[in-house]
């Protein structure tokens, strides 16, 4: 496979899976004519590997997943399989690929071979570390896939307007999230009015909170270290409870996040 064996790549199509009895392309290779990935290493039963592929847990990723799997199989005649359990981040997608259970290595199980749209700008201190330590078990990162997408946030017109015109207070200007000097909150739900089961373990792999580097950056940024924990596999959020939005950390009684009128 080349440099197809382990890949970490960043299409956006609207795809449906393929079925199991028919085509997608009109000179497909049927499945009884697809090959295995050969393990010279493996037995003869061993041998005969599908290229498994990482299913990330959102849209985009999925379609670009579904298309991936169509030219894998029907044009370059390869048996292949999504895993069936979703990936929630990026790096979970870069640790099934390395066949880790951790970030440490310290558990293996079958790799991966394929995960398409995996944001590497979202964990470029991880991805680097973990290239350090394990050389021999990092993923190829093999560029863009052709488009950019962004993480942001957002608020309604209509709750912009309400504040604006009944307090004049601007919330698409960041210094009107001062809470010293103003309360945006009283625009939005609180936190407490939020389902705690919908939120991850601060100890969540993959989770921002659990991510030392970006952790470490928050307390030389805010000064903020009574709002983590040193831990062995470096600094958390500090969550009284394990579940980051019922937490006092980063002010999250004061923050306002969620319209009321969604």
């Amino acid at each position: 496979m080349g440099a197809m064996g382990r890949l970490c790549a960043r299409i956006f199509l609207v795809l449906l899976p393929p079925s199991a009895v028919s085509l997608c392309l009109e000179d497909g290779v049927p499945e009884q004519n697809r090959r295995y990935l050969s393990d010279t290493a493996a037995s003869a039963d061993e041998s005969r590997t599908p290229i498994r592929m990482v299913m990330y847990d959102w849209g985009s990723a999925e379609m670009a997943s579904t298309l991936t799997h169509i030219l894998v199989t029907e044009h370059f005649g390869y048996h292949a399989v999504m895993n069936q359990q979703r990936t929630l981040g990026s790096f979970d997608g870069v640790l099934e690929l390395a066949g880790c259970t951790t970030e440490d290595c310290s558990q293996r199980y079958a790799e991966s071979h394929i995960a398409m749209e995996c944001w590497m700008s979202e964990i470029p201190f991880q991805f680097a570390r973990f290239a350090a330590e394990h050389p021999d078990k990092v993923p190829f990162d093999l560029g863009s896939i052709g488009y950019f997408g962004e993480n942001s946030l957002s608020v309604r017109g209509a709750v912009r307007d309400d504040a604006y015109f009944t307090s004049g207070l601007s919330l698409e200007f960041y210094k009107s999230y001062n809470t010293t000097l103003h309360h945006p909150k009283l625009f939005f739900d609180s936190i407490t009015d939020l389902d705690i089961n919908d939120f991850a373990p601060c100890n969540t792999t993959g989770n921002n909170f659990a991510n030392d580097v970006e952790m470490r950056a928050y307390g030389r940024w805010t000064g903020d270290w009574d709002g983590l924990e040193e831990t062995e596999s470096g600094y958390i959020a500090k969550c009284s409870d394990g579940s980051a939005g019922k937490s006092d950390v980063f002010g999250l009684e004061e923050i306002p996040i969620l319209n009321k009128r969604l």
